[in-house]
């Protein structure tokens, strides 16, 4: 689990860079050899690729090979290839000089360090344009260090701690610590892959965000993963456009969007999630997007997805909202849009959009939620209403 994470990550940065990455690993779950140990070669020596295919002139010049596979004997053996137009110059050791101090990077050191714990052996070379670094591992580590659990969970455990141990100990890029933080898995159809970060800073002036990004394996109707993603950028340039528009009127000289994301739902049936933004400008504003996915179908679902065909569920909805929100009044627990206040017939709640915000929550009800002023005064924040079973149980398809 620690190695796929660590090579989604670092080859979808490659990507990101316009290179082009092809992987054919075989790595057993009971690897003779420790993950975080391959892991220091892995992302450094695909960061040192990622920065030579950057140099190259031509797009067709930018791409990145790797291949790892533990043999029977245990002993474990990885290469990575990059073109290199720029001619490298090697030392006595065979290894590449960084810079005119003839000696090695931090992160060809690191890969040396774990190489000479396993007693290894580590070579590097250039022919027709072509980097080459390959590393071997036989599988007694020099240090006598114990061997590893073999039970699930401190497997599970050493996992989560090795992805840790990979931010402190690697010289990766940031966006590598960000992208392994928990890496979550969320169902065998739909899941968190990476999470995309985004920011910039002028002075006391900020926008910043994370949010996740997903992916669909082995779902027989894929789409709602990449229906989610390009949501996800139409957020950010919402998010972005709003930003910018208080920025420019120096809102008393200080503006910050601060962005992220929250799991509201996450079983074998359904994946719910919710981004927000805080907008702080003079005061605060907050807003956000939900979305659910069916996991057994990949589906991003709509609102009247949950409900039979032909049904009149935004009366049916509607009505039970406007009842929870007469019982709050009256009880004093909230504030509210409704008749027989002080707001004007046009200002008062009248009914749910068709495509209203929704989510499922854990206990499977429908969560209707609403944006900040849309049924209430500021002070309510984004009101939402858990929906009553009975008051939609005979138009329900969900």
């Amino acid at each position: 689990m620690t190695v796929n994470a660590l090579l989604r990550s670092c080859l979808g940065r490659a990507r990101a860079q316009g290179c082009r990455a092809q992987v054919r690993a075989d790595i057993p779950q009971d690897c003779p050899v420790d993950e975080l140990d391959l892991c220091v070669i892995l992302a450094n020596g695909i960061e040192n690729a990622v920065h030579a295919c950057q140099k190259n002139e031509s797009p067709e010049n930018r791409w990145i090979e790797v291949r790892a596979a533990a043999h029977e004997n245990g002993v474990v053996a990885l290469k990575i290839e990059n073109p290199c137009e720029e001619e490298v110059a090697f030392g006595p050791d065979g290894l590449p000089k960084a810079g005119p101090s003839g000696e090695h990077g931090i992160g060809l050191k690191n890969v040396k360090a774990v190489v000479d714990q396993y007693g290894g052996i580590l070579s590097c070379g250039q022919k027709d344009g072509v980097f080459t670094l390959q590393a071997v591992l036989s599988p007694q580590k020099s240090d006598g260090l114990p061997p590893k659990s073999g039970s699930a969970g401190g497997a599970a455990l050493r996992a989560a701690l090795c992805v840790l141990l990979c931010v402190v100990c690697l010289n990766c890029m940031p966006e590598l610590a960000r992208a392994l933080e928990g890496v979550p898995v969320l169902g065998p159809v739909v899941r968190i892959a990476d999470l995309r970060t985004y920011g910039f800073r002028w002075g006391d002036t900020a926008l910043s965000g994370e949010l996740p990004v997903l992916e669909e394996t082995g779902s027989p109707a894929p789409g709602g993963a990449e229906a989610v993603n390009e949501q996800t950028e139409a957020y950010i340039a919402q998010v972005r456009e709003t930003f910018l528009w208080y920025a420019a009127r120096e809102y008393q000289g200080y503006v910050a969007s601060d962005t992220g994301y929250q799991v509201l739902r996450d079983d074998a049936e359904i994946l719910s999630l919710c981004f927000y933004t805080t907008l702080n400008a003079g005061g605060s504003v907050d807003y956000s997007r939900y979305f659910t996915l069916d996991k057994a179908t990949g589906e991003l679902l709509a609102l009247s997805d949950l409900f039979l065909e032909g049904s009149d569920y935004v009366g049916a909805v509607s009505a039970d909202i406007l009842r929870q929100m007469e019982e709050q009044v009256a009880a004093g627990e909230g504030d509210y849009f409704i008749p027989g206040g002080i707001w004007s017939e046009e200002e008062c709640f009248q009914a749910i959009d068709p495509d209203q915000q929704f989510y499922l929550d854990e206990n499977g009800d429908l969560v209707i939620v609403f944006g900040e002023y849309e049924v209430a005064p500021g002070s309510m924040g984004m009101p939402r209403f858990v929906i009553d079973q009975e008051a939609i149980s005979d138009i329900w398809a969900g």
